[in-house]
C-alpha cells in the first residue's frame, strides 16, 4: 500500500490532491493520501476540508509538535502503507505519469527524489525574482548532477521511500524553524546505509514567495544551523558554517559582522530589486550567521 503524505501550513492543496489522487488510481495498488496542516489560521481549512469527502483522503489538524520535521514524522506514524510519498504542499505534478515513475523505482533501499522544478521564464513581479533566481540556479539540478553527491543532494520535496527504511533514520526534530532538514536527512541515510536515487521526474516548486519573505527564510535557516551547530550536527556539508569555521581560522568572524552590521540594509535593498545578486545572498547569509555565533 503506498501512504502519499502531504506536510502543510495553511496552503490550499485541492489542485495537489486531486492530481495526486487521479494519478494513485492508475497504481496497481492501495493508496491513501494524508494532510497534516499545523497552521491555527483557517483561510483556507473550508477548501482542504472538503477533500476527507474523497475516497482515502484524510485532512486534520496537528499542532502537538512543531515544523515541518515534526509533521512530517507524525505523517508517517499516521500511514498505514508499507510505502511512503511524501511531496510538500507548494508542489504540481507537471507530468502525467510522475507518481508512476516514483512507483516504477521504488527500493526497499533506497528513497527515490524527484527533481525541483521551475519555469524557465521569469516572474512578472520583480517581488519574486529572488527566489526564482535561487531556485533556478541552486535548487534545479538534473539526477545526473545530484548523483555526484547523492546524500548531500537529498531534498525531501518529493520522494518515495520505505516506511521501514524511513523508520530508521526519521526526521530530526530539534530543527522546529525553516531550514536544513533535507541536508540533515541526507546524512541520516548515510548513516542508515540507505542510498538516495535520484530520478528524472521533475516536480513544479510554486512557492515563490517576495524576496523579504524569502530573506526571512534565510535567516530562519540560519538559525536553525545554530541550533546544529550547537548540538555538534553541523559541518562542512553546510555552507555558510563551512565559510563561517574558515572565517573564524582566520580571525575574520568579528570584521564580517562588522562588514554586515554596515551594509545589511544595503544588501537587502539590492537582494529585494529586479536584478538581486545570489553572490550578495551568500555574503547575507554568512554575514548574519557570524552574527548570530558572536
Amino acid at each position: 500500500m503506498l501512504s502519499i503524505l502531504i506536510p502543510n501550513y495553511d496552503e490550499n492543496v485541492q489542485k495537489l490532491v486531486l492530481d495526486l489522487h487521479e494519478q494513485a488510481s492508475d497504481l496497481d495498488t492501495p493508496f491513501e493520501i494524508l494532510i497534516c496542516d499545523q497552521a491555527d489560521s483557517r483561510i483556507h481549512f473550508e477548501d482542504n476540508d472538503s477533500l476527507n469527502k474523497m475516497a482515502f483522503v484524510r485532512y486534520f489538524k496537528w499542532s502537538e509538535r512543531l515544523g515541518r520535521a515534526a509533521n512530517r514524522n507524525h505523517l508517517a506514524d499516521e500511514a498505514k502503507g508499507d510505502w511512503l510519498f511524501f511531496i510538500d504542499s507548494d508542489a504540481e505534478l507537471i507530468e502525467k505519469d510522475s507518481l508512476q515513475r516514483f512507483w516504477n523505482a521504488k527500493h526497499w533501499e533506497a528513497a527515490s527524489c524527484g527533481t525541483m522544478y521551475y519555469h524557465q521564464t521569469p516572474p512578472a513581479d520583480k517581488e519574486l525574482m529572488l527566489r526564482w533566481r535561487f531556485g533556478r540556479e541552486r535548487e534545479m539540478k538534473s539526477p545526473i548532477e545530484r548523483s555526484r553527491n547523492p546524500y548531500n543532494s537529498f531534498i525531501s520535496f518529493a520522494f518515495l521511500i520505505g516506511k521501514d527504511s524511513f523508520n530508521k533514520v526519521r526526521f530530526n526534530e530539534k530543527v522546529t524553524e525553516y531550514g536544513h532538514e533535507d541536508t540533515l536527512f541526507g546524512k541520516q541515510l548515510k548513516s542508515a546505509f540507505i542510498r538516495p536515487m535520484h530520478i528524472d521526474v521533475n516536480i513544479l516548486h510554486q512557492g515563490l514567495i517576495p524576496a523579504e519573505a524569502f530573506l526571512e527564510k534565510v535567516r530562519q535557516s540560519n538559525r536553525s544551523l545554530k541550533i546544529l551547530a550547537e548540538n555538534g550536527l553541523a559541518d562542512d556539508t553546510y555552507g555558510v558554517y563551512k565559510w563561517y569555521v574558515r572565517l573564524k581560522k582566520l580571525g575574520g568572524v568579528k570584521a564580517m559582522k562588522l562588514y554586515f552590521k554596515k551594509n545589511k540594509a544595503k544588501l537587502e535593498q539590492q537582494l529585494t530589486s529586479a536584478d538581486p545578486s545570489l553572490r550578495k545572498l551568500d555574503v547575507y547569509k554568512l554575514g548574519y550567521f557570524c552574527e548570530l555565533m558572536s
